[in-house]
């Protein structure tokens, strides 16, 4: 597919296919030679607030259907990470899409795990949540990389303080719109698995990539696929390979009410456990803990609990 102008915007405004001057290469996860080069044209003005896009390449594997960027150490992650949280600075301010969407995955993280401890990875600009939650009787963590984050307490900064979390195992991590910008995808989901306790459940709120594929071309003008720093997408069959590198054992690729619509559910094995029920009943006193959760947030945007 060649690159189109837009007469009255004067843009590139859909990805070329293929190429002739550079060979894609294998697939990281699944070693099929069957990639395809995807450049995608640059973006002045994505949307209201957000830097603008260099034109960027990504390679699409048709074997596990895994997207990727080679280049990954080039994007610098953190300044754009900076520069977007102060161009949406009010949002600090009002209820937004994390205050909304966090407590559905914790919610959902109770139900799963009868747990007490969890991690939020990505944290955003919504640091005053996690002693919320925490005042609820909640073991809640973050953790973030954006120099914008005020941190402090039980907000953990990365890499620095990186040794805060790996000396206590969480029954539970839970993240939304973040895994797609890891620069090193096995590399952060085995990061993970060492701060989740043996049988602890991941959950990854994130575009899924059979839901942004049409045929054999990529959803055109999507933000998930055309942003440059969303550095690698998964599709389930590409999950479950990332997650045996990482040591992680995939489970499921679910529906949830959040901004993405869909989650990957990861698992760090357990020997004593060698299954996995998602259909299994919470305790009364974790059925307390979703009842208040789900009331203190009732006041913040948030739509209700999550069928579990």
């Amino acid at each position: 597919m060649a690159v189109q102008v837009t007469p009255d915007a004067g843009q590139q405004t859909e990805p070329s296919l293929g190429s002739e001057a550079r060979r894609a290469p294998l697939c990281p996860l699944c070693e099929d030679p069957k990639t395809r080069l995807v450049h995608f044209p640059a973006n002045p003005e994505p949307f209201p607030g957000c830097p603008p896009w260099p034109a960027h390449d990504k390679f699409h594997c048709e074997a596990c259907h895994y997207l990727w960027s080679e280049c990954l150490s080039e994007l610098d992650l953190t300044a754009y990470a900076h520069e977007y949280v102060q161009a949406n600075s009010d949002i600090q301010r009002v209820p937004n899409e994390r205050m909304a969407d966090s407590p559905k995955l914790l919610d959902l993280l109770l139900a799963w795990t009868d747990g007490r401890r969890f991690l939020e990875w990505g944290i955003g600009y919504n640091t005053p949540y996690v002693e919320e939650v925490r005042s609820l009787g909640i073991d809640l963590w973050a953790c973030d990389i954006s120099a914008a984050v005020p941190y402090g307490g039980h907000v953990v900064r990365l890499p620095q303080e990186s040794e805060r979390l790996t000396t206590a195992l969480f029954d539970g991590i839970f993240s939304q719109d973040v895994v797609e910008h890891f620069n090193d995808p096995v590399g952060d989901y085995r990061r993970s698995r060492a701060m989740l306790r043996p049988g602890g459940l991941l959950l990854s709120s994130t575009p899924v990539l059979e839901h942004l594929w049409n045929g054999c071309e990529p959803v055109p003008d999507h933000i998930w696929l055309w942003s440059p720093w969303h550095t690698s997408l998964c599709s389930s069959r590409s999950m479950e390979l990332l997650a045996a590198q990482a040591g992680l054992e995939y489970v499921a690729t679910i529906s949830v009410p959040t901004v993405t619509g869909w989650a990957f559910v990861l698992r760090r094995p357990d020997d004593r456990d060698a299954q996995w029920d998602m259909d299994r009943k919470s305790t009364p006193e974790t059925e307390a803990l979703r009842r208040k959760l789900q009331d203190y947030f009732a006041e913040r945007a948030w739509a209700g609990p999550v069928d579990s």
